[in-house]
């Protein structure tokens, strides 16, 4: 199914991925989130798009600006605005100056508290940016995590990239607890801690289709924070799932713990309703809905 969806093969994929491994602690605070999502996010900035204008201008949903100081200093970005989740007390759009820690230079950013699922994003923001950042943003999506994606396509110019990353649905370690009888999929509601929930995990397949439907060319669907087997019976049940998983469409995906898709615009997207998300009983009135938008 990756081939039906027009992705290329991993040989063409290198040639335009940034070839450096970066580590990118020293750019985040010594926080416990960023403590232990520092592997993820050096996998994520050390596979931008290589093929990336000089000054790019980058825009970051679900963040506050901590992506800010690295993307300016080491990538070379002329503007970057970012998207975060409103909350009370925040103002619906902020100009502020971030601080990388140990560093003295202050980059400025623009913030915007909108709810990608159901606020329309600005439209200044439209056709203006080379690069979107979407990192772990569709697991926490309730409602209509299409139109995140949606939203964030149209503030790309043609030709621009959307990097997504997600936690991934067909690690093979949540096989390994279904067999062993542990729930590995029923996530903590959290419902204290606003956007914190994940409320559902997406395969390889299903963020490349969001993309491919939304009037984009997939440059790489990969999966990364490989967990090796580590003993002969690990690896001959790593084996044998690759060999059921062999027709399911999403590649060699059981390693990896989160996806990790880069899509180039083509044109300007459509909305989208897959049916492998959202109920049939419910496509045609929310399909209106998306299509009335500005």
């Amino acid at each position: 199914m990756l081939k039906s969806l027009g992705i290329v093969s991993t040989s063409m994929t290198e040639r335009i991925m940034h070839d450096r491994v970066m580590d990118v602690r020293s750019w985040f605070p010594a926080t416990d989130y960023y403590t232990e999502h520092a592997d993820r996010l050096t996998y994520s900035f050390s596979h931008l798009p290589k093929a990336l204008p000089p000054s790019f201008k980058c825009l970051c949903i679900g963040s506050w600006g901590a992506e800010v100081p690295i993307l300016i200093a080491e990538f070379g970005a002329s503007e970057v605005v970012c998207v975060r989740a409103p909350d009370k007390n925040i103002p619906t759009i902020e100009r502020r100056a971030v601080r990388a820690p140990g560093r003295e230079d202050a980059f400025p950013v623009t913030l915007f508290a909108l709810d990608v699922e159901s606020d329309t994003l600005p439209v200044e923001l439209r056709d203006r940016f080379d690069l979107v950042l979407a990192w772990e943003i569709l697991e926490h999506l309730r409602d209509d995590p299409p139109r995140m994606i949606w939203q964030a396509i149209k503030c790309l110019r043609n030709g621009g990239f959307i990097s997504l990353t997600t936690p991934n649905a067909l690690w093979h370690y949540h096989t390994t607890a279904q067999l062993f009888g542990v729930n590995a999929l029923g996530l903590k509601l959290q419902p204290h801690l606003p956007f914190a929930t994940h409320w559902r995990l997406y395969s390889p397949w299903e963020v490349a289709d969001l993309c491919v439907h939304m009037n984009c060319e997939v440059i790489e669907v990969t999966t990364f924070l490989r967990t090796e087997p580590f003993s002969l019976k690990s690896r001959a049940f790593l084996a044998a799932l690759r060999w059921f998983r062999r027709a399911s469409g999403n590649g060699d995906c059981s390693y990896g713990q989160h996806v990790h898709v880069v899509a180039r615009k083509r044109g300007d997207p459509a909305p989208y309703r897959p049916e492998w998300l959202f109920p049939a009983t419910d496509e045609g009135g929310r399909t209106a809905h998306l299509g009335s938008l500005p």
